[in-house]
């Protein structure tokens, strides 16, 4: 791995897969435990990718509460993103084995809406170089 200019761009790269995979299994009819994942992992890869450009220690987890606690010691405002993402958590490992009763396909469109809104609050805290 090179700088942390490097290292955000690999994850806001990987992010964006993440971000357009729910999106088309979504319109598809994909499963919703699937969807749900990927949107999941990207706000896991968006936080970590601001996280790695301010040089800022994360662990290997997927927990997205821990993760917005840390981006919030960035940037107060990522704090609001706590009560919506974090609820998607166990889809980045318990659901991808069990199903997830109670998921409708609102819940995921309100994820879409939430993801949206971080992505850009990331962008806007990123330098452009680290923006792929």
């Amino acid at each position: 791995m090179s700088g942390p200019i490097e290292h955000a761009r690999l994850l806001e790269r990987k992010a964006a897969v993440d971000r357009a995979a729910p999106h088309i299994l979504f319109l598809g009819g994909g499963e919703l435990e699937t969807v749900a994942f990927h949107i999941q992992q990207a706000a896991e890869k968006l936080l970590k990718s601001l996280l790695a450009e301010r040089e800022h220690p994360y662990p290997r987890s997927h927990d997205l509460a821990e993760l917005i606690a840390l981006a919030s010691s960035i940037d107060s405002s990522i704090e609001e993103f706590a009560p919506a993402l974090a609820a998607f958590t166990p889809f980045s490992v318990a659901f991808r084995y069990e199903d997830a009763e109670g998921l409708s396909r609102e819940d995921i469109e309100s994820q879409f809406l939430h993801l949206d809104s971080l992505k850009e609050r990331v962008y806007g805290l990123l330098p452009f170089e680290a923006i792929p």
